[in-house]
């Protein structure tokens, strides 16, 4: 049977991962800035097929989309490691998502304007 203050204990490792967040700044912008572009690209994974579908009314090309969505991280996930190794990786991660942010900043304005289409989402 377990204690009833078991559950009030912190996890170990919990108090040093919570002192690096507070004595480093750059852990903390680090974690904030991958928490942030996580919730994004999960919400990404979400709005794009159904921005597709809502399009065409079409349930293949909502799975093309999707599809379209998952080929460059399978087949750009080695290069990326590569980079990782011989870049630095603050910039090489600063870059990536600017060019993330400067995709999605175009579909939303294509969005907004009326002029987004299927081939857009792909």
């Amino acid at each position: 049977m377990d204690r009833p203050d078991a559950a009030a204990a912190p996890a170990p490792g919990a108090q040093e991962g919570v002192a690096a967040l507070v004595a480093m700044p750059q852990f903390r912008w680090l974690t904030v800035s991958n928490v942030a572009f996580f919730l994004a690209m999960g919400s990404q994974m979400i709005v794009r097929p159904s921005l597709a579908y809502a399009i065409t009314q079409d349930e293949f090309l909502l799975g093309l989309v999707g599809f379209a969505m998952a080929v460059p991280m399978l087949l750009c996930g080695p290069f990326g490691g590569v980079a990782a190794d011989r870049f630095d990786r603050r910039r090489l991660i600063l870059a990536a998502q600017f060019v993330a942010l400067t995709g999605e900043a175009l579909t939303l304005a294509l969005f907004w304007t009326g002029h987004l289409r299927f081939w857009h989402l792909m």
